[in-house]
């Protein structure tokens, strides 16, 4: 019998039964096979999993488990490794490497009290311009197409996962959201739709966006998800690349509170670099407060 140390974090929170459960596994040699780590994953029943190998001093691959699928990438579960490596003292410095699936991650530690914050680099942005079946989107969503905010129409982004975004016209909006899963799940599967944000701009100012989100991730088997880094980050670049988030000496910030209609606030920062106009670097941070330790026997 292996026994191996697991973890629960709130990632994206300040404070205990906020943002979004991460799930932590650290592993020693020989690595579990996939269908142990998908059994594993499933036992602990985090929205998401990251089953952690230490590679050197500041440099470690994770690979991501829901309870059913494996998936290449995933943010809020990068910010509650990093932070759980941290509390462990098995990472020390500052800058640390990330292995995935989907490539390399860079994370840069920024505050260590009274919870430590990471910043986490994605892949800069593509942006599809492809028509979006707008009122199938609207009847799935349980609202009318006048719910929209006519001045941003809605578009495709991606930093890595292929989010579709469609902005209401107030926040209040989105509480009324009254959802048709089967019907999401598949004009996802049929669009080609990894998650959708719905969001509502709340101010707007030279360098700076507030927005509130929800993000439905039918595309990867989950409903709605209440943190979420990888959406946050392409919601920055859309943002941006519509002229809504404008930059101020050479940074665009992205502020969004999202998970509140599950109860579970969270609160993702998102930092674009900006030159000669264009989106140069992505950077997403928050922090991850543990919850839960404990012993996986396998």
């Amino acid at each position: 019998m292996r026994a191996l140390p697991c973890f629960l974090y709130d990632a994206f929170a300040e404070h205990r039964f906020g943002g979004n459960v991460a799930g932590v596994v650290l592993l020693d040699a020989p690595v579990p096979d996939d269908a142990e780590l998908q059994a594993l994953a499933a036992e602990l029943a985090a929205p998401t999993t990251g089953f952690v190998e230490m590679l050197d001093a500041d440099r470690y691959r994770v690979r991501f488990f829901s309870p059913s699928a494996e998936m290449a990438m995933c943010g809020h579960v990068t910010i509650g490794v990093a932070c759980a490596l941290l509390d462990e003292g098995l990472i020390t410095g500052d800058r640390f490497t990330q292995e995935t699936a989907a490539g390399p991650v860079a994370l840069t530690l920024t505050d260590r009290h009274p919870h430590p914050r990471v910043d986490m680099a994605q892949r800069l942005p593509m942006f599809d311009e492809r028509a979006l079946p707008t009122a199938e989107l609207a009847a799935a969503l349980g609202v009318d197409e006048t719910a929209f905010d006519p001045a941003l129409r809605p578009g495709r982004a991606s930093t890595g996962l292929r989010h579709v975004f469609i902005a209401l016209r107030h926040d209040h909006d989105l509480a009324t959201l009254r959802r048709d899963d089967a019907a999401l799940f598949a004009l996802s599967r049929v669009h080609g739709i990894d998650t959708l944000g719905v969001f509502a701009l709340i101010d707007s100012r030279p360098g700076l966006c507030r927005v509130q989100l929800r993000d439905l991730c039918h595309g990867v088997g989950n409903p709605e998800e209440s943190a979420s880094g990888t959406t946050n980050g392409a919601l920055a670049s859309f943002l941006f690349h519509r002229g809504v988030l404008t930059a101020a000496d050479g940074t665009a910030t992205l502020q969004a509170t999202q998970g509140r209609d599950m109860g579970r606030p969270a609160n993702i920062t998102t930092r674009l670099g900006i030159v000669s106009g264009a989106i140069s670097h992505v950077a997403v941070g928050g922090s991850a407060v543990r919850t839960l330790a404990g012993t996986l026997y396998l």
